[in-house]
């Protein structure tokens, strides 16, 4: 699996660095990881993002690549830990508080030409429940 998210986020990655628009209801791009430790502007702009990702029904998982500016087409380091979280089950913990239905996602680190990113892969809801914020 690892190796299928790094070949499509590599590919658009290209793509937007070309100028073509990438971005699509199940793969976005942000600059940076939001503060998570604490219930921001970040912290739920965060969870409308997952949730909406989650209940995209074109394919069986979305992205998010943290690290990447689609705008400026430029690349900031970027790292989980800079959320503000200990680890990923602090993440899954902040979801289960937040959210009516769980979905699976995992962290991959991915080297993109001597540009880290971060991915959330986000696997979608096909089913009639749906995911939705408390």
């Amino acid at each position: 699996m690892e190796d299928e998210i790094k070949t499509i986020v590599a590919e658009n990655l290209l793509k937007s660095l070309l100028g073509q628009s990438v971005e699509r209801p199940n793969l976005d791009f942000k600059r940076e990881w939001p503060d998570l430790s604490s219930k921001g502007k970040g912290y739920y702009e965060f969870l409308k993002d997952t949730c909406s990702i989650a209940n995209t029904v074109s394919d069986k998982y979305g992205l998010i690549v943290y690290g990447y500016d689609d705008k400026s087409k430029k690349f900031k380091p970027s790292k989980f830990s800079d959320c503000g979280l200990r680890d990923s089950s602090d993440l899954y913990n902040l979801l289960n508080k937040n959210i009516t239905e769980n979905f699976q996602i995992e962290i991959y680190a991915i080297d993109y030409k001597n540009n880290p990113v971060n991915v959330l892969l986000i696997e979608n809801q096909n089913d009639d429940t749906g995911v939705i914020m408390q």
